[in-house]
């Protein structure tokens, strides 16, 4: 079995999710984030922080891909109509671009999964397969607060 992945001096999660209980938005740092080495009030923490858990976390990737080494968050978000939607949230900017982002992206595309990539700037693009119904392009709605594109594949 192996053994259970720990955050360690990841704290890449802090800027790219919006942290509802203090009102801190995505793509902010965490006011109680201390970079590379954790959170402040780690004990009393919020809710979402606590329930929080990215993919790497939970096995994906190698030991060497953990969030603040690729500069990328991987988790999923279920979204009614396309079902379970891998989303890439950058955490520097253009590491949406770098070979792991590439990997995650093409790999889901060919599982026929739509995914989405969260920029630190500008706005956020869909990617839905051609085999998914919809009945057309251009804005999607919002997702942490950023206007989202759909592309199909």
């Amino acid at each position: 079995m192996a053994e259970k992945r720990l955050c360690g001096g990841c704290t890449a999660c802090c800027k790219t999710h919006p942290i509802l209980e203090i009102n801190n938005p995505a793509r902010v740092w965490c006011p109680h984030c201390e970079i590379s080495k954790g959170c402040k009030i780690y004990e009393t923490r919020p809710q979402g922080c606590r329930d929080f858990a990215c993919q790497w976390l939970m096995g994906g990737g190698a030991d060497d891909e953990r969030p603040d080494k690729v500069k990328v968050v991987v988790d999923y978000l279920d979204i009614p109509g396309f079902g379970e939607v891998t989303m890439i949230h950058e955490v520097t900017e253009g590491a949406l671009q770098n070979p792991y982002a590439n990997r995650v992206l093409k790999r889901r595309m060919q599982l026929v999964q739509p995914v989405c990539l969260l920029p630190v700037i500008g706005s956020n693009t869909l990617y839905i397969p051609q085999k998914m119904f919809f009945s057309g392009f251009g804005s999607f709605g919002r997702i942490n607060d950023r206007e989202t594109y759909i592309i199909q594949y």
